[in-house]
């Protein structure tokens, strides 16, 4: 009798010491993956730090606005200059660097880049322009395609721009390479938030100051279905209806003196909305009714919630 029990104490002690081991183990596991990731998490860029995604919204914004312009009828800049200025040298940057695509499409965005006066690039200035991340900057080879990462003293030489140039007839291409899952993650995080606020911004400016915009005034493209949806909300109100005015677009001029004028066709005074020279009483007559504005604004929440729900079902699945 007192073996048995005795055997019994020996294996509940066996049970408590192995239960407490196996807890102690995984607390200890998970406090070195916490700090893992904490430190990782530190080592990576900052959500609040611009990326290339910002570059190429920017691109992206600019082609918008030179379409605007074209099907309106009015005088469009091209895509780019034939040549870059004096003392420039073009640079254009891949976000996806694979070999074949670079073959057989062009570049996310690109900028003319000024030269120091020794004829040396400064890489802080491409930094500033792309936002890319200085430690996984690489040079994509004009010949071989290869892709070269770099390693110097933040410049690049004379003779390196000249090589990489193919002797100035190529645009100088760079890229970024293994780029951490976790910043991918935050840069994309960072640029759906942008483009949400940017949605409510304009919901919100739309109810609330019967303002609107048009799609290249956006800081960020949008998604087109929510563009259908905004076009519908400016016709039902119509104290939104704008003045007849000229888009405003920043082209800077070519390098060969050629200047880029906006010409606008002649209308009618008659043919521009008065409202908004009207005063603020006439505004308040012509705009919705209180019902008008409550619908609009729970349509505009729906759909509002709906694109925000896809967009992170769509990365949870990728």
């Amino acid at each position: 009798m007192l073996t048995t029990l005795r055997l019994y104490y020996l294996t509940g002690v066996r049970t408590r010491d192995d239960t407490v081991g196996w807890i102690k183990s995984a607390l200890c596991g998970s406090l070195h993956r916490f700090r893992s990731a904490k430190a990782a998490w530190k080592a990576s860029t900052s959500m609040f730090d611009r990326s290339p995604l910002d570059a190429i919204a920017v691109e992206h914004l600019f082609e918008i606005e030179r379409n605007f312009l074209k099907i309106n009828g009015y005088e469009y800049p091209p895509l780019r200059s034939p040549r870059p200025p004096f003392g420039h040298v073009r640079v254009e940057f891949y976000a996806d660097a694979e070999r074949n695509r670079l073959c057989r499409s062009n570049a996310d965005c690109w900028a003319d880049v000024p030269l120091l006066s020794s004829g040396q690039l400064e890489l802080a200035f491409l930094q500033s322009t792309f936002s890319f991340d200085p430690k996984h900057f690489a040079i994509i080879d004009p010949v071989r395609l290869n892709l070269v990462p770099y390693e110097g003293d933040g410049r690049l030489s004379p003779l390196a721009v000249h090589n990489l140039t193919y002797q100035g007839q190529l645009p100088l291409r760079i890229t970024e390479i293994y780029v951490p899952p976790l910043t991918q993650s935050k840069r994309l995080l960072r640029h759906y938030f942008l483009i949400s606020l940017t949605m409510l911004s304009a919901i919100y400016n739309l109810l609330r100051h019967m303002r609107t915009y048009d799609e290249y005034e956006f800081s960020y493209p949008l998604p087109s279905l929510f563009l259908w949806f905004y076009n519908i909300m400016r016709s039902i109100l119509p104290a939104t209806r704008r003045d007849c005015e000229a888009p405003d677009l920043d082209v800077l001029n070519s390098p060969t003196g050629e200047s880029f004028i906006i010409g606008l066709p002649d209308v009618d005074d008659a043919e521009c909305y008065s409202y908004g020279k009207s005063s603020n009483i006439a505004r308040l007559f012509s705009g919705p009714t209180q019902s008008q504005l409550w619908c609009a604004t729970i349509i505009g929440y729906a759909l509002f919630l709906w694109m925000v729900a896809a967009e992170v079902v769509a990365c949870a699945r990728a």
